[in-house]
């Protein structure tokens, strides 16, 4: 992977905005790169993207088998257990796997180190930087060739490794999502709703693509604020039969498949909460399958850093693995003699992490944040590539179990956190 600087577009900022994105959040502070005062992209090989595409799919089957020996083993209570998922979901999550309730996507995210392709982390509940990955460095690469501007190496035989969005529209065919509502199950109609939370606007950048995605593949849908979600009694039941009660949107439309940009632990904590009220909510719907989430309640067992630790335990010694213990498991004491990462089960953004080098601490870096109540991993430590003093780290997504494209991110810190940039890609 080699760094090359550019010439910022003098209309970058304008085309941003025609297709669709809050320049705000590219720009103020940076995130994409050719905010900063000397951009620069990445070049890859084909032997590398080969490579990343390889390990990405190896990765995305190691971890669909562990959802499934989670399910199904016969200590799937004390696997789920380590997984922190409340007792009242773990039946309902495995109904979910059973009936092959259907996924869209998911990030990995890979560092390409001396030591070869490794996982740092699975996105495969909540992950954004899709409509960046997608859209924002395809433009790029498109404007640097078209404008004559790219000048490095032979133009006419380079690419981008970004298949995202023809992946997404063929997964997002409306024959593949059907109705959830039972009685409906055939129909090709469906109703699907995305839906993402007023204030979080780069969640919503995330949502806003998927939704256009979905318009263009023909998927009957409908762009909403999951704040305005209300309750609807189902027929012949009170409207304070909360047991009973669906989603309908502020038309009175019934939710009967969501797409939500809100973590499953989060969905606990709530019904939970609900639960100390005498009340429930996602439980029945899940139940009955009378709404449909996408990502589905299964993948809620890869939705934490919990997973790692137990990708682990299961393919010990894996070379796309990082060794990885829970913090309170005996092997951990060993390994943190160590160089080795240490993470809040529930962390986003690069929250709650410290990298910790026990020989020499003046090369340790911590994060704050809020998710330090659940729980921590620690995790071998694995040097990132750089370019001049940025760590690189690579986005793997995947659709269909299919690797379709990158996104890189780079922070001067060890951690990537919210203060990473985007940086473009093309390989040559």
């Amino acid at each position: 992977m080699q760094g090359i600087h550019f010439q910022s577009r003098a209309n970058w900022r304008e085309q941003a905005h025609t297709l669709g994105f809050n320049v705000a959040l590219l720009d103020n502070p940076a995130y994409w790169v050719e905010a900063i005062n000397q951009p620069f992209c990445l070049q890859l090989s084909v032997a590398e993207i080969k490579a990343i595409a390889k390990a990405t799919e190896e990765i995305n089957q190691l971890a669909l088998a562990m959802v499934a020996h989670v399910c199904t083993a016969p200590n799937s209570d004390e696997l789920m257990e380590k997984l922190l998922v409340p007792e009242a979901f773990r039946q309902i999550i495995r109904l979910s796997w059973q009936r092959h309730d259907r996924s869209l996507y998911g990030r990995l995210d890979l560092a390409m180190s001396g030591n070869g392709i490794k996982l740092f982390e699975l996105n495969f509940d909540t992950p954004t930087g899709l409509a960046e990955s997608a859209v924002l460095q395809m433009a790029w690469y498109q404007a640097m060739c078209d404008g004559g501007e790219f000048k490095i190496g032979n133009i006419e035989q380079s690419d981008q490794f970004n298949f995202i969005q023809d992946n997404l529209l063929e997964a997002l065919n409306p024959t593949l999502w059907p109705q959830a509502s039972p009685n409906s199950l055939t129909s090709t109609s469906a109703l699907v709703h995305f839906g993402y939370y007023r204030h979080a606007e780069e969640d919503a950048e995330t949502v806003k693509y998927l939704y256009g995605c979905s318009q263009l593949a023909g998927l009957q849908s409908k762009l909403i604020v999951i704040n305005d979600l209300k309750r609807s009694a189902a027929a012949g039941t009170s409207n304070t039969d909360t047991h009973e009660a669906g989603l309908c949107d502020l038309e009175g439309l019934a939710v009967q498949t969501l797409f939500k940009l809100y973590p499953w632990e989060q969905i606990f904590i709530d019904e939970e909460r609900l639960n100390k009220n005498g009340k429930s909510l996602f439980l029945p719907l899940l139940l009955s399958n009378q709404t449909a989430f996408i990502e589905p309640v299964w993948k809620s067992l890869l939705g934490s850093k919990a997973c790692l630790a137990l990708l682990w335990q299961m393919y010990p010694n894996h070379p796309l693995l990082l060794e990885t213990y829970f913090e309170n498991d005996g092997a951990a004491a060993e390994l943190c003699q160590r160089p080795h990462v240490r993470k809040a089960i529930f962390g986003r953004e690069g929250a709650n992490i410290e990298i910790v080098f026990p020989a020499d601490g003046s090369n340790s870096e911590k994060s704050s944040g809020e998710f330090s109540d659940r729980g921590f991993i620690v995790q071998a430590y694995e040097a990132m590539p750089k370019f001049e003093d940025y760590n690189l780290l690579v986005g793997s997504w995947i659709v269909n179990d299919r690797a379709v494209g990158i996104g890189i991110r780079a922070d001067r810190s060890k951690i990537t956190g919210r203060k990473a940039l985007f940086v473009p890609h093309f390989v040559a």
